[in-house]
């Protein structure tokens, strides 16, 4: 059994963490405990979505980004033109959408009419590794805050 764990760990340990979920099933004819000399622990891949992020189809307008190590960081993100609002609390305690202004960077800054030219990127490890960039030139932000004004995003060239 110990060499069966051992396998079973380094099969999942081997794979991306974000793309399998383990189950142990005994092979046929094995007790349904897996005692049995003859019971297998398998690694079934499963398709994943992380909680921070929506799956959406390739053409799709607009997607909800959040923080894993910040839920006030929920961002709503209009891929094609790249206007970023973050979800806030209003005084009468119900939740709205906030814009988060975005600086003029010197990159040239293309859209293509029609279809998504941005995407967010948040780390996981610290809010200020969120960045915005625009998937056709490169042109990049990161989100800043400044405790006097707020969220922004502040070129990065």
């Amino acid at each position: 059994m110990r060499l069966v764990v051992s396998s079973l760990c380094a099969a999942i340990l081997a794979l991306p963490a974000h793309s399998l979920h383990a189950q142990t099933a005994p092979q046929p004819g094995a007790q349904a405990t897996g005692s049995a000399p003859n019971a297998q622990a398998t690694v079934m891949p499963v398709d994943f979505h992380p909680h921070e992020s929506t799956a959406l189809p390739e053409d799709a307008r607009f997607e909800i980004i959040q923080s894993s190590i910040a839920a006030k960081l929920t961002l709503r993100l209009d891929r094609f033109s790249g206007e970023v609002d973050q979800m806030v609390s209003r005084p009468d305690s119900s939740i709205g959408w906030q814009a988060v202004p975005r600086e003029v960077n010197p990159v040239r800054d293309q859209e293509i009419v029609g279809r998504a030219n941005y995407q967010i990127f948040s780390s996981g490890i610290t809010i200020r590794f969120t960045f915005l960039i625009n998937s056709n030139t490169g042109a990049t932000w990161q989100l800043y805050e400044d405790p006097n004004h707020g969220w922004f995003w502040l070129p990065i060239y």
